[in-house]
């Protein structure tokens, strides 16, 4: 019964545009998915950070969207957001712009003051933020170096205040993800997803 009132609070309170998203992204990916398999969970409310593997492009976040029940408001490449085709959809999940240091022309450096503090709003409302720390899909079988987002945004989030209708957080849970694709091109697939018991920002930081 619990889980039936937490559905339909899901429903009531997510966007609209986040919802049609969701089913479409599900119809499809049960097609060229033969199984998904979920190992762990993750909380079913306050501020949550899920870091995940990368392995999959887009399909990656997707499949995070569909079988997740709360909403995530994920970090994509800025350059996503000019494809014609794409930009709508990542736009329209509430997917947060961030401007990579290698996309950038004549050696500019990245400027993501913007990205970082909507992220840190996201955890402020007690909502879920989704990052691929790695900041590059690959299909390797091993992870590439992590960026420090997670680290960075975790800590602001206790300590900073954005908007002055929001306080800071006690606690942030973070969230390791991996992602393990049987073949990630070949229909009829299977993966697994395992949210691993992570853990929260210390209280002792000052």
């Amino acid at each position: 019964l619990c889980d039936v009132y937490l559905l339909i609070y899901y429903f009531i309170t997510m966007a609209p545009c986040y919802k049609i998203l969701k089913y479409i992204f599900d119809f499809f990916i049960n097609i060229f998915f033969e199984k998904i398999y979920i190992e762990g969970s993750i909380p079913d409310d306050g501020p949550v950070i899920i870091g995940c593997n990368h392995n999959s492009g887009a399909i990656d976040g997707a499949i995070l969207m569909c079988k997740i029940k709360r909403q995530v408001r994920f970090m994509a490449k800025a350059t996503l957001f000019r494809h014609k085709l794409l930009g709508p959809l990542f736009r329209a999940s509430g997917a947060i712009p961030v401007h990579r240091r290698q996309d950038q022309k004549d050696g500019q450096k990245a400027d993501n003051t913007e990205a970082l503090a909507e992220a840190i709003k996201v955890l402020q409302r007690n909502e879920c933020f989704g990052i691929f720390p790695e900041g590059v899909s690959h299909s390797d079988t091993y992870l590439h170096e992590l960026k420090k987002g997670i680290a960075y945004i975790s800590i602001d989030a206790t300590k900073k205040n954005i908007d002055d209708n929001l306080q800071p957080v006690k606690k942030v849970y973070i969230i390791p993800t991996g992602f393990n694709y049987l073949n990630a091109e070949q229909f009829r697939s299977s993966c697994v997803i395992h949210f691993v018991t992570g853990c929260t920002t210390p209280r002792w930081l000052p």
